[in-house]
């Protein structure tokens, strides 16, 4: 019997940190395209006219790919272009050429998330993660939920890709120096 509620109370408190990821994910998904527009070189990150933004899990798609048709329903366009959505794993997206800017859609392992802010920064690209200790680690642009819900930026990793972001946002957002 002890046994029996040992596992249900497991099972529930994982239930509970996927759905809280979950939120967390959809949170800064509608926090994302904010951000992307804000850079202010993203006229030279344009593939053929357009946003090509790449939404980044390992293994299972299944919460990438409703994240992805939610962000193409909600934005077709940004800053006056067209939003191409697109899934991919990490060392699939680092075959090709970058993407406009990426969203992490699940966690990584500590080797595969340092090759893709590695692989981002190098490429002058936004590496955006809603998941929680994600900036600390290296994500240029994350989101920092308290009482509210603000923009949270790692300082360091945006000059490293040389991104540079509207000021105003800046002065309104939490900061990992």
């Amino acid at each position: 019997m002890r046994l029996a509620l040992v596992l249900l109370t497991l099972l529930c408190a994982g239930q509970s940190l996927a759905a809280g990821l979950e939120q967390r994910l959809n949170i800064g998904l509608s926090l994302f395209p904010r951000i992307v527009a804000v850079d202010q070189g993203l006229t030279e990150k344009l593939e053929h006219g357009r946003v090509r933004v790449a939404l980044v899990s390992e293994g299972d798609r299944t919460l990438a790919f409703r994240l992805g048709k939610k962000l193409k329903r909600k934005t077709p366009t940004l800053a006056g272009h067209p939003l191409v959505v697109e899934l991919a794993e990490p060392d699939e997206l680092m075959r090709g050429p970058p993407p406009t800017a990426v969203f992490l859609a699940g966690p990584l392992s500590e080797a595969r998330f340092r090759r893709l802010a590695d692989y981002l920064t190098r490429h002058r690209r936004l590496l955006f993660s809603a998941i929680p200790g994600d900036v600390e680690r290296g994500a240029m642009a994350g989101i920092s939920v308290t009482s509210r819900v603000l923009p949270y930026f790692n300082i360091p990793a945006l000059e490293a890709a040389g991104i540079q972001l509207d000021p105003r946002v800046l002065a309104i957002s939490k900061r990992h120096e």
